[in-house]
């Protein structure tokens, strides 16, 4: 941007501006030099002397201004006139911040405080306003301003008893001022009005930056706020920071795969989401950050936001962020990133009085973080918003996006060709930590202490009863928040709940007992029976915006809302706020509100429990529904209005669901071009999952009548499985649970998974099969654990009873292989019966159950440690067809190479080893050692890191390929250098970023493969 993109006519503005920047600030800043007597950093003087708290200096110093206090030789005569007036105010002991005399003038001569007072209000003033000038009125201000300059040095010099160097200070001002009306009056050279253009320019992109994140803080402080239970109206919106609890983050292990290669999955600490790298070592362009409705994104992403404006030092990189812009999908009207900038730097843009190009560019500048959530939820226009945005993010501009698994795809289509992007995924809240963010919602919602303790333990005690049935649903934060609310406020109802459907139905009987009890005290008649009649016309409108992606409500749907209201006699205020959620967005410079659902969950229970009633309609089956049960929803027995409706069949062959009657109650007539929702589709399986809890509810019956229907309809993960004869049942068996395992739908469920001859799962409803075992048995039976096995309630009874079966098993316990835990227990209840065959395990074992490992398994996958290898070496001859054997031995001290047995490798047809080590000189000679102790053959060549490398070679290793995993990035330099070093042994070498491990691939001649070894590396290890 050259000199000249300042308009010329504004260069009279910029001339009064920097003069009062510069000797304004001069001005105070001298003050503070003769008046401060405290020592630095001036922020101890603050806490130790003054007794301020972190809180107390947070509340009144921003980060950058915090920055500055902490330093102990810190530069004063950079402090801007905000901080230095605050500092003067606070520490230097003039009069109470609180006195008139910094407002008032004095009714005898001067005060210091005043006309501290007075440039402190010329400074916010020129910020805050862009007038027009002219010669005259500049210099009727420049004469002004001067007067109060000299004025100010005047009596601080006299007040400190410093006089001596008054005249100096004087000169220079009277100079500076001289010399700038001497400019107006007489037409500089062009070059000489280039040189101060350039210089006033620089001043501009300063005065920009400081506002443009002091008006982002402003904002971010209300919109980024979060109310934790907004269904009732408790007031009540808090920081991010004070719910939030560190979630499971790691990397997408589908979008990650490598061919031919062992990769761990990596794991990714919130506080390094802005600084993780993508697997070559660069730097992402866009971060896409899925994960399923409820799991807490929302919240992840305010407190990201809330820690830029507060701490950002918290989260790697963070501080290096100069502009972070934030803004949701659901509800947006922002098209474009300079429609983004228009609204969320209105205030600054005016003040600027630049257009708005040179505006863009001098934000452009800096280093970016956009931030766009639910992309699932979005309309028209924020689609083109991320079109927009994704297409411009470079390494100075990086994205954040969020969406539920089943829109990534989607997204990820968006993003150009040649972006970087890294694919996180949201696991939700660990099971250790549970009680912890329940601890802090509970601080939230009840403030009387003793109170509050007593419901800590209960809750407590019973989270670990509800793990039983709920499983890794507790892992959801949406799900804890409502266990904590129901619990707070009914905590009997919560000896009901046993699937998620139970949740939904509780939270949404809760919110209308509210709404009752607040419409009896205005004096409303028959509140409840009301109450009911909107919930129907409710559940019908969740299901016509969920097919029309209505996530933020239309005029059109919010006045039918409130023509319902009228027509019941219904405060529609009361009853909007109670079902809806809503904010305050801008339409330009129109400040409106939006409305929309509480959540996308509790939407797809009111859709479902819309489907329900049409199908209970539709059939004439009112009446006996209403009989069969009094614990049912009374609004769902009901008839509801008609509607027109779609559904398109992918999972099964269409002419397998022809004749279903689901399908024909929401798509009456319909030929197709309407449809709006397919089996894949995670939003119509979650409400497929909530038809069968509500019929179930209602009454068995009811359920053994569309059991057969609703299976038709179940979507599997891995549908391409399929043509494998693999089938995962992890959606069957949901529905096998939340029907409380009814016999009809277990029947309908194994006509389904009778033609599969593989079963996989991943366990979150594993109590489900047995009862769909007791009536068939595949030939293999696929088990994966990712998360803590403690999650998935009933996996011990379940493997116990495939141990008196004949089936093959493949046991994968991946929460012990990749972090911590033992399978023992899994590995006895898998051995009690004696009569499947067990073809795969991974996870970790003790050393005295070794001896259970089955000589039948062909794939083996270990965690452990060195003094479990004489055991480990005992039990694999046992195991005569092992094609595949990975080990990944952590430390536990440093043995003698030399007392580690080897590894007896003639049964081994793929053998892979991970060592957990540093990369150091003393490391990799250990490392050397015991591979040539661990793997007793001969070997012709090999290649590495440097020291790594010779060692290896002098033991006359063979490999074929190295993967080098650093927690440090290389060089370009380094990493040039390490290919240098591998190509001449003809060796293809690739250096990663951050994934704790070195990984190098091996050949064995005669007794197979060594497939890979990896050694992983410490953060303290040196290169």
């Amino acid at each position: 941007m050259s000199a000249t993109s300042v308009p010329p006519p504004d260069l009279l503005w910029f001339r009064y501006f920097h003069a009062l920047k510069t000797y304004g600030r001069d001005a105070l800043c001298a003050v503070f030099q003769l008046s401060y007597q405290g020592g630095y950093p001036i922020k101890t003087y603050l806490i130790d002397i003054l007794g301020y708290s972190n809180t107390q200096l947070r509340k009144n110093f921003d980060i950058h201004q915090r920055v500055k206090l902490e330093s102990s030789i810190p530069d004063i005569n950079k402090f801007d006139i905000t901080l230095l007036y605050s500092l003067l105010q606070k520490v230097c002991g003039f009069a109470n911040i609180n006195d008139t005399k910094w407002t008032t003038p004095p009714s005898d001569g001067t005060s210091l405080e005043y006309n501290l007072f007075r440039i402190k209000k010329l400074r916010n003033e020129i910020s805050h306003e862009n007038e027009h000038f002219t010669q005259h009125i500049l210099d009727i201000k420049l004469t002004h301003l001067q007067q109060l300059i000299e004025d100010t040095f005047q009596e601080a010099y006299t007040v400190f008893k410093q006089s001596s160097q008054l005249e100096v200070k004087l000169s220079v001002v009277k100079n500076y001022f001289d010399g700038l009306r001497t400019k107006i009056r007489e037409p500089a050279d062009l070059k000489e009005i280039q040189k101060e253009m350039e210089v006033y320019r620089r001043e501009i992109e300063l005065e920009i930056k400081e506002n443009s994140w002091d008006e982002l803080c402003t904002q971010f402080s209300v919109t980024c706020q979060v109310d934790p239970v907004p269904w009732l109206h408790l007031g009540v919106e808090i920081k991010p920071s004070v719910l939030f609890t560190e979630p499971t983050l790691v990397e997408d292990e589908v979008m990650c795969a490598r061919p031919h290669q062992t990769q761990q999955v990596r794991v990714v600490k919130c506080n390094e989401v802005i600084s993780f790298k993508c697997r070559d070592g660069s730097s992402p362009d866009v971060l896409l950050l899925t994960g399923e409705g409820g799991i807490g994104k929302t919240t992840f992403l305010k407190f990201v936001v809330e820690t830029w404006t507060e701490e950002p030092k918290v989260m790697q990189s963070l501080d290096k962020v100069e502009v972070l812009l934030y803004s949701q999908c659901r509800g947006s009207n922002i098209q474009t990133f300079d429609q983004l900038l228009q609204d969320l730097l209105h205030e600054t843009y005016l003040r600027s009085g630049v257009s708005f190009e040179f505006f863009k560019e001098i934000i452009k500048a800096n280093k970016i973080l956009i931030i766009v959530d639910g992309f699932d939820e979005y309309n028209e226009a924020s689609f083109k918003l991320v079109k927009d945005i994704v297409s411009m993010a470079s390494n100075n501009m990086q994205v954040l996006l969020t969406t539920r698994p089943g829109s990534a795809d989607q997204l990820t289509a968006l993003i150009p060709q040649g972006k970087r992007i890294l694919h996180l995924v949201l696991k939700g809240i660990p099971q250790s930590l549970h009680f912890n963010f329940v601890e802090n919602m509970i601080n939230t919602l009840v403030s009387e202490v003793n109170q509050r303790y007593s419901i800590k333990t209960k809750l407590n005690d019973k989270l670990y009863q509800l793990r039983e049935h709920l499983g890794d649903h507790l892992n959801n934060p949406l799900t804890l928040t409502i266990l904590t609310l129901l619990w707070v406020d009914c905590p009997d109802k919560l000896n009901t709940l046993t699937t998620s459907t139970d949740l939904y139905y509780e939270i949404g009987e809760l919110l209308t007992s509210k709404l009752v009890d607040r419409l009896m005290a205005r004096g409303v008649c028959n509140p409840k029976e009301k109450c009911n009649s909107f919930l129907i016309f409710y559940d019908y409108m969740a299901l016509q915006c969920i097919q029309r992606r209505e996530y933020e409500l239309q005029e059109n749907t919010i006045n039918f809302l409130k023509q319902k209201c009228d027509e019941l006699h219904l405060p529609h205020e009361d009853v909007l706020s109670t079902y809806f959620g809503r904010k305050r967005t801008r339409q330009g410079l129109i400040p409106r509100w939006i409305w929309s659902f509480l959540h996308l969950r509790f939407q797809e229970y009111s859709v479902s429990r819309s489907v329900v009633r049409r199908l209970l309609s539709e059939t004439n089956l009112v009446s006996s529904a209403a009989s069969m049960s009094h614990d049912a929803d009374p609004s769902i027995v009901s008839k509801s209005p008609s509607a027109d409706y779609s559904i398109t069949s992918t999972g099964h062959d269409a002419t397998m669901v022809v004749n279903n009657v689901i399908k024909k109650v929401l798509s009456p007539g319909c030929k197709g071009e309407k449809s709006a929702w397919v089996q894949g589709n995670s939003t119509f399986q979650s409400v497929l999952f909530n038809m069968t809890g509500l019929l179930a509810r209602i009454g068995q019956h009811q359920l053994n009548r569309y059991a057969h229907d609703i299976v038709q309809l179940i979507g599997d993960d891995n549908p391409l499985f399929r043509l494998t004869g693999k089938i995962n049942i992890d959606n069957y068996l949901h529905h096998v649970v939340e029907s409380k395992m009814n016999g009809e739908m277990i029947k309908e469920v194994v006509t389904v998974l009778a033609d599969f001859s593989t079963w996989s799962t991943h366990g979150s409803y594993i109590c489900g099969l047995s009862s769909v075992l007791a009536f068939q048995m595949p030939q293999t039976i696929e088990i994966t654990i990712k998360n803590d096995p403690a999650l998935s309630p009933g996996l011990d009874d379940t493997l116990v009873a495939l141990s008196h079966q004949k089936i093959s098993v493949k046991l994968h316990i991946q929460y012990h292989f990749n972090d911590s835990g033992c399978s023992d227990n899994f590995l006895h209840a898998i051995r009690h019966g004696g009569k499947c065959t067990m073809e795969e395990f991974h996870g970790q074992l003790s050393e005295d159950k070794m001896v259970l490992l089955p000589s039948t398994l062909w794939d083996l996958r270990l965690r452990g440690t060195t003094e479990q290898l004489p055991a480990l070496t005992a039990t694999l001859p046992r195991i005569k067809g092992l094609r595949a054997f990975c080990l990944l031995l952590v430390e536990s001290g440093r043995p003698s190479p030399a007392s580690l047995p080897s590894l007896p490798m003639d049964n081994i047809g793929t053998f892979s080893l991970a060592l957990q080590c540093g990369l150091t000189d003393n490391d990799a000679y250990w490392c050397c050692n015991v591979v040539q102790q661990l793997v007793p053959s001969t070997f012709n060549n090999c290649v590495g890191v440097q020291k790594l490398l010779q060692g290896l070679h002098h033991r006359r290793v063979l490999l074929f390929s190295l993967f080098i995993y650093s927690y440090h990035d290389f060089t370009d330099e380094e990493r040039e250098y390490l290919k240098a070093l591998a190509r001449p042994l003809g060796v293809a070498l690739s250096v990663d970023y951050k994934a704790l491990h070195l990984n190098i691939t091996m050949s064995q001649k005669d007794t197979g493969t060594i497939h890979s070894l990896r050694f992983f590396k410490r953060p303290d290890a040196i290169v």
